[in-house]
């Protein structure tokens, strides 16, 4: 006869922090605020008027956090002299940073970005895709792909 449940997670299965609750009935709860390869228990406590009832913590090791192989694709031509690249990339949605050379261009969660009326004359610029909040180099970067105008 319980009228919620509340689900609770610790880091040493001693001191416990409650993270949400569910309606009876309710068989599911996402923790969308785990770190990667990192131990957590988990226990669920059924509440009614009358109270709470006894638990038993189970142990999760959330598994490491897989980065998309992110391919990106750019093409660069001038228009009235003025040097544009349109670089395109799948990373599966995720919010990403594009670079030319060490400058970010662009940061979001789009699949294409136009850098537009960079300079005239001559130059040659580096793009990379990475993960947001991952440093350019990394290895869950893309390729890097070099347009020379």
């Amino acid at each position: 006869n319980e009228s919620r449940f509340d689900v609770q997670r610790s880091d040493d299965n001693v001191s416990w922090t409650t993270l949400g609750s569910v309606n009876a009935g309710v068989t599911t709860y996402t923790d969308a605020t785990v770190a990667s390869l990192t131990t957590y228990y988990y226990r669920v406590v059924a509440a009614n008027s009358g109270g709470e009832t006894a638990s038993t913590s189970i142990e999760v090791t959330t598994a490491e956090q897989v980065t998309p192989d992110i391919v990106l694709q750019a093409s660069g031509y001038k228009r009235k002299g003025w040097q544009t690249v349109d670089a395109s990339w799948d990373a599966g949605g995720a919010t990403v940073t594009l670079y030319r050379n060490s400058t970010a261009v662009y940061n979001g969660s789009g699949s294409a970005f136009s850098d537009s009326d960079i300079s005239k004359g001559g130059a040659v610029y580096d793009y990379q895709v990475c993960p947001s909040g991952d440093a350019r180099g990394s290895e869950t970067c893309s390729n890097i792909v070099t347009i020379v105008f």
